[in-house]
C-alpha cells in the first residue's frame, strides 16, 4: 500500500559538528561520542559527516537525525581497522541542517518481516541514547579535569642512586627531520613547565624512536641512570586480580590522565638526574619523565593513595589508566562522579 507523505529537503547551513576533547578510538569498535553544536536545542536536526575526515581517518561517520540538548548531541564513530584511531579535538566532523523546503514521496505502509526490528532493539537504542546523554551530562560537571598540568601532592622521591658519582653522555648525533622534533618536544615541554635550563651535571642522551603506527616519539635514553638506581619494589595491579574484579560487571568507562607522569612533581635533590642533553643545550624535569626505572611504582602508589577506598569498590587503577566498572547505569554515574570528584579534589 503506498501513500504520500511529507518529508524536510535539508537545508545546508554553517553550523559545524566538533569535538570539545581528544578521543581514542579502539580497532573494531563503535563508540558513541558526545559532540558539540553551536545550537542550544532542537528536534530532528539532520547530521552529514564530513567525508574527507572518513578517507583521512578511515573511519566510518553515519548520517543521523540528531536531538539537540545543552549544545551537544550523539553520534556513532566505527572503526574498521586494526589499529586505534585518535581524533584531535576542535576538528568539524561535519555539519548539521534545516529545512523549509518539503518534497512529496512514497512510503510503504505494508510491514515486510525481513527489515522490520523487534521491539527490544528499538528499547535498547532509545534507552542507550538517553543514557549516552545523561552520560555527557554528567562529564559537563568535570571539564575542568581535561585543562591543566600538575598534581596537588607532595614531591615524590624515586631516584635514589647512593653515593656514585654523576654520568653525563654527550648528544646523539640525528638528522635534521629529528632535530626539529625534538626541539618542538622541549618547546612544549619548557611552555607547559615541566622542564627547565639545567647546569647539571648528570645528562642522558635522547633518541627519536617509531611508535607502533611508524610516527616518531622522543625518548630520553636513561639506561645508565637507571643501572645506578635502587629499585622501588612497590608492586603493580595483577593482571589476574583486575580481571576477576571485574567480573559481573555490565558498564564500562575509562579515564585515561591527559598528561600522567608529567602531572607529578619530583623533589628537587632528584631533578638534577632527569637531565638531558640534545644538540642545543642541557634541561631537566620538575616532573616525572618516562623512562626512569621506578617512576611506574611511584606512579602507582601515588594513584592508590589519591582513589583510596574507591579503589576495588568502584574502580581499578593501572598507572595512568582508570577503569570504573558497574551493574547498572545509575550506579555507573555514581562511580564516575565520586571519581571525578576526587581526582579534582587531587588537581587531576
Amino acid at each position: 500500500v503506498l501513500s504520500d507523505w511529507v518529508v524536510p529537503i535539508p537545508r545546508h547551513e554553517p553550523l559545524i559538528m566538533s569535538l570539545q576533547h581528544a578521543i581514542s578510538i579502539p580497532p573494531f569498535h563503535e563508540k558513541f561520542i558526545c559532540w558539540y553544536v553551536p545550537i542550544k536545542s532542537s528536534n530532528n536536526v539532520l547530521f552529514t559527516p564530513n567525508s574527507a575526515l572518513q578517507h583521512t581517518k578511515l573511519v566510518l561517520i553515519l548520517h543521523a537525525i540528531l536531538h539537540i540538548r545543552d549544545y551537544h548531541g550523539i553520534i556513532s564513530i566505527i572503526t574498521d581497522t586494526h589499529r586505534s584511531k585518535i581524533m584531535p579535538c576542535h576538528t568539524s566532523r561535519g555539519f548539521i541542517s534545516q529545512s523549509n523546503e518539503q518534497l512529496i514521496i512514497n512510503i510503504i505502509h505494508k510491514q515486510t518481516t525481513n527489515n522490520r526490528s523487534p521491539p527490544s532493539i528499538s528499547s535498547s537504542l532509545v534507552s542507550c541514547t538517553h543514557c549516552a546523554i545523561q552520560f555527557c551530562s554528567e562529564q559537563e560537571l568535570y571539564q575542568h579535569l581535561f585543562s591543566s598540568v600538575g598534581v596537588n601532592c607532595s614531591p615524590q622521591q624515586a631516584i635514589n642512586t647512593g653515593d656514585h658519582p654523576p654520568l653525563a653522555t654527550n648528544p646523539r648525533r640525528i638528522s635534521s627531520i629529528n632535530r626539529q622534533i625534538i626541539n618542538d618536544e622541549v618547546k612544549k615541554m619548557s611552555n607547559n613547565r615541566i622542564i627547565i635550563p639545567s647546569t647539571s651535571p648528570w645528562a642522558s642522551p635522547v633518541v627519536i624512536v617509531k611508535k607502533h603506527d611508524g610516527s616518531p616519539r622522543f625518548y630520553i635514553a636513561y639506561r645508565k641512570l637507571n643501572s645506578l638506581t635502587q629499585k622501588d619494589i612497590y608492586p603493580l595491579p595483577r593482571i589476574d586480580d583486575v580481571i576477576e574484579r571485574l567480573n559481573g560487571s555490565y558498564i564500562f568507562s575509562k579515564i585515561d590522565l591527559r598528561s600522567g607522569y608529567f602531572q607529578v612533581p619530583l623533589i628537587n635533590e632528584e631533578r638534577n638526574k632527569t637531565a638531558f642533553i640534545t644538540h642545543d643545550g642541557l634541561w631537566h624535569f620538575k616532573r616525572l619523565p618516562q623512562g626512569v626505572k621506578n617512576f611506574p611504582s611511584v606512579f602507582q602508589r601515588l594513584m592508590n593513595k589519591t582513589l583510596g577506598s574507591l579503589r576495588w569498590d568502584a574502580c581499578v587503577a593501572y598507572l595512568d589508566d582508570i577503569v570504573i566498572y558497574s551493574r547498572s547505569f545509575n550506579q555507573h554515574l555514581i562511580g564516575v562522579s565520586n571519581i571525578c570528584q576526587t581526582l579534582h579534589e587531587s588537581n587531576f
